[in-house]
């Protein structure tokens, strides 16, 4: 935002007789290079966010499976029901405590990683 004002002051002093037309589009030049270098900050920050959110879920979708994988190794087949398992209350208690903290750790790396990505372009 602060390309405009130099541009307005560059009319201005056109507008006197004090900048010459090479004035004018050097600095236009310039400007349309700070403006696409902005730009390109913008797109890269999103391009980071977005990756960070898929990394995020792809967590989540690990400490998920993870569970079941335990879930199925250490629980009990339920006749009739391909894929399901039961456990005693202990032990999924554990295992779902294992994944709530496998989930903020997930939560964790991405609060982290927009940080990053906000520090790194300004925002």
């Amino acid at each position: 935002m602060r390309t405009k004002p130099l541009l307005l002051i560059m009319v201005a002093l056109s507008l006197v007789g004090c900048a010459t037309q090479e004035d004018f589009e050097a600095l236009k030049k310039r400007v349309d290079k700070i403006e696409a270098t902005k730009q390109a900050d913008r797109d890269a920050l999103q391009q980071e966010l977005s990756q960070a959110e898929t990394d995020r879920l792809g967590c989540r979708a690990l400490a998920e499976q993870h569970y079941n994988a335990s879930l199925a190794e250490n629980g009990t087949p339920v006749k009739g029901k391909a894929g399901w398992y039961s456990a005693n209350r202990e032990e999924l208690k554990a295992l779902h405590e294992e994944e709530a903290k496998a989930y903020d750790d997930c939560q964790r790396e991405y609060e982290d990683a927009l940080q990053i990505a906000r520090l790194k372009y300004g925002r």
